[in-house]
C-alpha cells in the first residue's frame, strides 16, 4: 500500500493527512502552539499520527513514510530546520529521523511548506503542465518557492526562492520579524495585520473598530462594502504583494506565478489587481506572465510532501 502521513506544522495549527495514491484519505488537525515546547508538540503529533492510521486499521510498518512541511528554512538532505521565524523554535534542535526511528517508520521527507505547496500544485493543480514557476503563500507570513527547469530551486544554503515575504518593498518601512525593514510580511501579513489596521489615522471612526478579529477576512469584508478605511489598507497590500510578485518575477523567470493561502478567499479582488500590476510593470519581453490561484487550496501541501517522499524513495533513500 502506498500509504503517505504528510505532516504540515503550521504556525497556529497542525495538519496531518493520510494519503493513499495521490488521495487524501482522511485528515485531523489541532492546534500547533507554536510558541511551546516543540519536543512536547511532536509526542503529540506521534500521538495523532498513531490515532489517525488505527481509524484506518494501519499501522506504521504499513506506511511508506512520514514527510514534514515547515514554515521555515530546511536541509533536505540532512533532514534539518536550519532556520524557524519566531514559531516552533525548538524545531532547529529536534532530531526528526530518531523521532520517525522510535516510531518504526521506514523513510521521512522534510520540505519548506511553500516549495511542498509548489509541488502540490505543479503536480495536480494550478502550475500542471508547467516547468518554470514560482508561488506566494499568504497565510500568518508569506512563503516563496520557485522552480526552474522542473527542478526546486535552492541554493547553498537552501534559501533560494523560499523568502519571498522578505523582499524588500519598503526600505523605510517597519522592522520585519526576520529582522529586515520593509519585507513584503512587515507591510501586508496576517501576523502585522492588526498593528497595521489599528495603526490607520481613521481607525477610530473605522467600522473595523467593532471586527470580531482583524483580520483578512474582515478586511475584505469591510472592502467590499467600499469602507474607506479597508479600501485604503486592501490596496496597499494589493501593491505590495504585486511588488512581491514582479521582483520574484525578475528573481525567477517563471511561466506562471501561483498565489495560494487563506487570504486567496478573496481572489476576485487580489487576482485582477497583481495581474495588472505585473501586465503593467514587469519587466517580461518575451512573453507576459501569468498569475493563478492555487488551484488545491489546503491539499497543495500534503500532495506535495506525498510526491517528494515517493520520489525521495524512487532515488533509493537509506532507510533509517
Amino acid at each position: 500500500m502506498s500509504a503517505v502521513i504528510a505532516a504540515d506544522l503550521g504556525g497556529t495549527f497542525v495538519k496531518l493527512s493520510l494519503v493513499i495514491g495521490d488521495q487524501v484519505k482522511e485528515e485531523t488537525t489541532f492546534p500547533s502552539n507554536s510558541k511551546g515546547d516543540f519536543t512536547e508538540l511532536m509526542s503529540a503529533v506521534a500521538t495523532a499520527c498513531q490515532q489517525l492510521l488505527s481509524a484506518n486499521q494501519l499501522t506504521f510498518s504499513d506506511i511508506l513514510g512520514i514527510g514534514f512541511s515547515i514554515p521555515g528554512i530546511v536541509d533536505v538532505v540532512q533532514e534539518r530546520v536550519l532556520s524557524i521565524n519566531e514559531k516552533h523554535a525548538g524545531a532547529v534542535d529536534f532530531d526528526f529521523r530518531s523521532w520517525a526511528v522510535a516510531l518504526g517508520v521506514n523513510h521521512i521527507v522534510m520540505e519548506n511548506d511553500a516549495r511542498a505547496a509548489l509541488i502540490g500544485e505543479w503536480q495536480f493543480g494550478a502550475a500542471k503542465g508547467f516547468s518554470e514557476v514560482n508561488m506566494i503563500t499568504l497565510g500568518t507570513g508569506i512563503g516563496g518557492a520557485a522552480m526552474i527547469n522542473n527542478q526546486l530551486l535552492y541554493g547553498k544554503h537552501y534559501q533560494a526562492g523560499c523568502l519571498g515575504g522578505h523582499f524588500v518593498v519598503d526600505h523605510q518601512g517597519d522592522r520585519c520579524s526576520c529582522g529586515n525593514v520593509g519585507c513584503v510580511e512587515a507591510v501586508a501579513s496576517s501576523w502585522k495585520l492588526p498593528d497595521i489596521i489599528k495603526g490607520h489615522r481613521l481607525f477610530e471612526q473605522s467600522t473595523l473598530q467593532q471586527a470580531e478579529q482583524l483580520d483578512f477576512y474582515h478586511l475584505f469584508e469591510a472592502y467590499r462594502t467600499k469602507e474607506v478605511v479597508a479600501i485604503d489598507l486592501v490596496e496597499q497590500c494589493l501593491s505590495a504583494w504585486s511588488a512581491g510578485v514582479i521582483t520574484m518575477i525578475h528573481a525567477y523567470d517563471p511561466e506562471v506565478v501561483v498565489i495560494g493561502g487563506g487570504v486567496m478567499k478573496s481572489q476576485d479582488i487580489i487576482l485582477p489587481y497583481i495581474q495588472k500590476q505585473v501586465d503593467q510593470r514587469a519587466w517580461t519581453p518575451c512573453a507576459k506572465v501569468s498569475v493563478r490561484a492555487a488551484a488545491l487550496e489546503n491539499l497543495a501541501g500534503c500532495l506535495g510532501i506525498n510526491y517528494l517522499l515517493k520520489e525521495k524513495i524512487k532515488n533509493v533513500e537509506p532507510t533509517v
